[in-house]
């Protein structure tokens, strides 16, 4: 293709959708435009999901850099201005104040989309304007062939002579985590109490490594990252911070997703046609919008930069995009050690804002600094020496009332109302849950005396459940019988090895309940 890398009418693909696609497809338009060539750029983007999808935090530099982009964030947009950061270790807590206007969280849901949804709009009708063509389909498989690239994206092979890629290849996984988000509802009054603040949570249970909580005009999304997340380790953390009163009371999930995050940076790669924009997909856990717009501009720049030519463009273009260290990457270290600063960590966070760091490297608020990295350094060094010798835990069980409830788990209305009818015939107090949430919350205020326990819940398994109150330390030694209408001898026996200590089928006897219920009236 001779010696410049963008010939006239030149096949660019962007893989991956999302800030950084549109960001690179804005920015080599508009650079190419200037140098008056015109490549034609196909942005390929699957199908949205829209499942549990975070609101949008935008703070002065992501705002920055999607006006350089030509986005303009429409003022119908439900807009909440934050004012602070909430950390929380080990059970103290540190406010970093956000000056006014500082950061705005943009959310459309429930009316609308999520936040970040519809910031992927935005940005890929700013691409559209510029003279991309939005694919709906995205590429499933890359094979090199002579002089360029063949992309498969839900149909025969489609041709490029380079492709941005911004997410994983088919077959290639990036630095990510696994994780677990949660939309939920919050009450009038969990509004107000929830305020205007982001809450980052390090280390809320055994599970969990990091929660954060971002609210909005009407609900409360959490993304929570740890070694296996799921909605019975959410639900535990969530009850345990109702419990020592960091989240408030009125909070209903609706709905829930567990996904992989960038946590990292990964290290580049460089093959025919192909150019990989890894900090894009790879970046800070609590900053994904600032790098990716930032690496999608990058990326974009490097690409006319370069003098190669086409086949030898994606090696150059990396070098050039390489060479700065990333602030995600600063980040990503700054996260690293806040959850090994144990207690201190929100200490030594509160001192970085005071000298000027504010913690900005969470949510878009800008890089961390070296402030904020020199401040952490030494709770983090001494972190795990304290972990040693004091064992951190969720706490001691709370002093027990002379008769506890029988607590009934079961999102079916009337299973619920007959055993509540048939355990207070029996004169045994009772207390009626419709999901885990609910349970792991009463559970931490007032442990119960026994456990009825469906197996098919909203948004858990109830067997993953059983095992969640087995560890915890108020439930640990509380019979839980499971009651189910799965009937199989390998159900019976799953329940058994999740720690249940009984197991009755529906349609239930109640008799033999009552039964295995009698000797608990003393507790």
């Amino acid at each position: 293709m001779g010696g410049r890398p963008l010939e006239a009418g030149a096949e660019v693909a962007v893989s991956g959708g999302g800030p950084a696609a549109s960001a690179f497809a804005i920015g080599l338009l508009g650079g190419a435009q200037l140098r008056g060539l015109r490549p034609s750029v196909r942005l390929y983007d699957g199908p949205e999901q829209l499942s549990a999808q975070p609101p949008a935090v935008l703070g002065p530099l992501a705002r920055h850099r999607l006006a350089s982009l030509g986005v303009v964030i429409p003022p119908e947009l439900a807009a909440l201005e934050l004012r602070g950061i909430l950390i929380w270790s080990a059970g103290r807590s540190e406010l970093l104040p956000i000056p006014p206007a500082n950061a705005l969280v943009i959310d459309g849901w429930p009316a609308q989309a999520a936040g970040s949804v519809l910031l992927d709009r935005l940005l890929q009708q700013a691409a559209a304007l510029r003279g991309a063509r939005l694919v709906g389909r995205p590429v499933d498989a890359v094979e090199v062939r002579g002089d360029h690239l063949a992309l498969l994206a839900g149909g025969g092979p489609e041709r490029a002579q380079l492709l941005c890629a911004t997410r994983p290849l088919p077959g290639r996984d990036a630095s990510a985590r696994d994780a677990v988000r949660a939309r939920l509802f919050a009450s009038s009054r969990a509004c107000v109490e929830l305020g205007t603040f982001i809450r980052l949570f390090v280390r809320p249970c055994q599970g969990v490594d990091l929660l954060l909580a971002v609210p909005s005009t009407s609900s409360l999304h959490i993304t929570a990252w740890g070694a296996r997340p799921g909605a019975s380790q959410l639900a535990l953390a969530m009850a345990e911070l109702r419990r020592q009163g960091a989240l408030p009371a009125g909070l209903e999930i609706a709905e829930l997703a567990a996904v992989r995050l960038g946590w990292g940076k990964t290290s580049w790669t460089a093959e025919p046609h192909v150019l990989h924009v890894a900090d894009a997909y790879a970046a800070s856990p609590l900053d994904p919008l600032g790098p990716a717009l930032e690496q999608g501009q990058r990326a974009a720049h490097a690409v006319l930069e370069s003098a190669a030519a086409m086949e030898d463009l994606p090696l150059r273009a990396a070098s050039l995009l390489a060479g700065p260290r990333a602030d995600a990457h600063d980040a990503v270290v700054a996260v690293r050690r806040l959850l090994r600063a144990g207690p201190g960590g929100p200490a030594a966070l509160g001192r970085a804002g005071a000298s000027g760091a504010n913690g900005g490297f969470i949510l878009g608020l800008g890089p961390p600094g070296h402030e904020a990295r020199a401040h952490l350094w030494g709770p983090s060094l001494w972190g795990p020496f304290r972990r040693l010798w004091h064992e951190q835990g969720p706490g001691l069980p709370p002093k027990l009332p002379a008769r506890r409830p029988v607590y009934v788990v079961d999102d079916d209305p009337a299973q619920r109302a007959l055993l509540c009818e048939f355990l207070t015939a029996r004169s045994l107090p009772v207390r009626a849950l419709a999901d885990e949430l609910d349970l792991l919350a009463a559970a931490a205020e007032e442990p119960p005396r026994a456990v009825l326990l469906d197996v098919v819940l909203d948004w858990v398994d109830g067997l993953r459940l059983c095992r969640a109150l087995r560890n915890h330390p108020t439930t640990r030694h509380t019979p839980i019988f499971v009651v189910s209408g799965l009937t199989r001898a390998s159900d019976r026996r799953a329940a058994l090895s999740a720690g249940a200590d009984g197991f009755f089928a529906k349609p239930v006897d109640l008799e033999a309940l009552a039964r295995r219920l009698e000797g608990l009236r003393a507790l």
